[in-house]
């Protein structure tokens, strides 16, 4: 069984340690043993004081104010800390939350980029999920859960569905009018919205979310 200091674990130990973390968060092989936390489980508010938690693969398995041991796996003292489940964002735009404005201009190469990079980052602050309600993300989504990046659990909507003249119907006045049979706009094209008026159009939008792999639909609103 291996030890590891707090020094070799990363931040999103050092604070707060998820509940159900992403195996792609997770270095380690076999079942991980957390020693000497005070654990939040987020139902209680008094801590479980000098506790001690196994977690296998992504899920906790025991938590118990007696000693604990597990075969094969490692050992991470939390030195007191607090242990608490991982956090989720119901509203986090992965390819938008870290661009600003350039998300109107960037391409989908450096939009992936960026998302990723900073994927982590959120991983890091203790977002184990996030739920992601509009933009381009299936991607990012497909290469964290295979593990070629570290990042949360993302529950994706795709393209947001706009009315014209609808919160994500960026087009500028000098674009319109457009006829029904227009060429798709720079941000349609990459699937970070869809205009649609009416029940059809409407109906196609979300049918091509849903063959992407929505998790769930957004419609936007609003003149």
């Amino acid at each position: 069984m291996r030890k590891l200091s707090l020094k070799s674990v990363t931040a999103a130990f050092v604070v707060a340690v998820s509940f159900a973390l992403p195996a792609v968060a997770q270095d380690a092989s076999g079942p991980i043993l957390f020693t000497n936390v005070n654990v939040f489980d987020g139902v209680n508010a008094d801590l479980i004081m000098n506790a001690n938690v196994v977690v296998t693969g992504n899920k906790i398995t025991s938590v118990s104010k007696e000693p604990l041991a597990v075969a094969g796996g490692t050992v991470i003292d939390g030195g007191g800390r607090t242990l608490m489940p991982g956090l989720t964002d119901c509203h986090w735009h992965n390819m938008a939350a870290y661009m600003g404005s350039d998300v109107f201009t960037a391409g989908l190469g450096r939009l992936n980029l960026v998302a990723a990079h900073e994927a982590e980052k959120t991983l890091m602050r203790g977002f184990t999920s996030v739920r992601d309600p509009g933009g381009p993300v299936f991607e990012l989504k497909e290469s964290i859960d295979e593990g070629l990046f570290p990042g949360p659990r993302i529950y994706a909507a795709g393209a947001m569905i706009s009315q014209t003249s609808g919160h994500a119907d960026f087009r500028r006045p000098i674009d319109l009018p457009q006829s029904y049979s227009r060429d798709l706009t720079p941000l349609e094209v990459m699937a970070s919205v869809s205009i649609a008026d009416g029940r059809a159009q409407v109906m196609q939008r979300v049918r091509e979310n849903l063959m992407r792999g929505a998790a769930f639909i957004k419609l936007m609103g609003g003149v």
